[in-house]
């Protein structure tokens, strides 16, 4: 977005980006799916249109530093989701693994300082975005395999998305021939990253209906964000990425709490 895309067109983009990498996975169930079910990867990518499009706004009106930690409550949100409609039985380690997931995640990435100075905006948004990629987390597993093909189940939900994508276009400050050549590299790396990551979650739900469980191993790409910049910055001998005293604890506190919910999720 510092390239001058803007959220609005790279959502617009990046939702296109996923249906295309979902696309080809189709021809291994098209034929049995039960389109009488339309509407649930309908739902389903509705959800993930309106998840997508509020976490960069999270991202536009505060800062990546701070939107990223609270992105932890989608963990216990599906918990808490699941639990409530049933689809989960209530299994205090469970419970547990996700709360400590979502607490481990903030204690993880939350900065020393705040870049943002519209704190309760990018919360809101926050918010907002985990509730909706909640209900997409478990709309797919609950019933892509219920519609008898879950490949295409996963193919019709980003089309979808993409197909509400267009409602964005008005709402371009310019047009997407307007973005700069520089911009395009890095939107087509992100687009595929953000893909390819959404997709090995949506294949494990998709494939195995646990999605609280899925949510708490896929929460550990939380410990990596924080671990590999350090890593190469410190190949790269860098001195501006020090770490105060208090940092250092809290990350440690936080990897310790995540060793420990990958640990009560395995129990349960």
């Amino acid at each position: 977005m510092h390239c001058g895309t803007g959220p609005i067109r790279l959502a617009f983009i990046s939702i296109w980006i996923f249906f295309l990498i979902f696309l080809p996975w189709t021809v291994f169930d098209w034929q049995d799916a039960n389109w009488g079910m339309i509407g649930w990867p309908i739902f389903a990518g509705s959800m993930f249109f309106l998840g997508h499009v509020f976490t960069l706004l999270a991202v536009r009106v505060g800062d990546v530093s701070l939107q990223n930690p609270l992105m932890g409550i989608k963990t216990m949100l599906v918990a808490l989701f699941a639990i409530i409609l049933g689809i989960q039985q209530l299994e205090t380690g469970l419970v547990c693994a996700a709360l400590g997931m979502t607490l481990a995640i903030i204690l993880l990435a939350l900065p020393d300082k705040l870049q943002t100075d519209r704190p309760a905006l990018t919360l809101f948004y926050t918010f907002l975005s985990c509730f909706f990629f909640a209900l997409y987390d478990l709309c797919v597993a609950v019933k892509a395999q219920a519609f008898g093909a879950p490949w295409t189940f996963l193919t019709v939900t980003m089309f979808f998305g993409a197909l509400l994508s267009l409602s964005l276009m008005p709402f371009f400050r310019r047009g997407i021939k307007a973005l700069p050549p520089t911009a395009w590299r890095w939107i087509y790396l992100s687009g595929f990253m953000m893909a390819l990551q959404c997709l090995l979650l949506a294949i494990f739900l998709a494939f195995t209906g646990k999605a609280a469980e899925g949510n708490i191993a896929y929460s550990t790409r939380g410990l990596w964000s924080v671990l590999l910049p350090l890593i190469i910055a410190s190949q790269l001998q860098r001195t501006d990425t020090r770490m105060s005293r208090s940092t250092w604890i809290r990350r440690v506190l936080g990897a310790s709490i995540m060793s420990l919910s990958i640990y009560l999720l395995f129990q349960a």
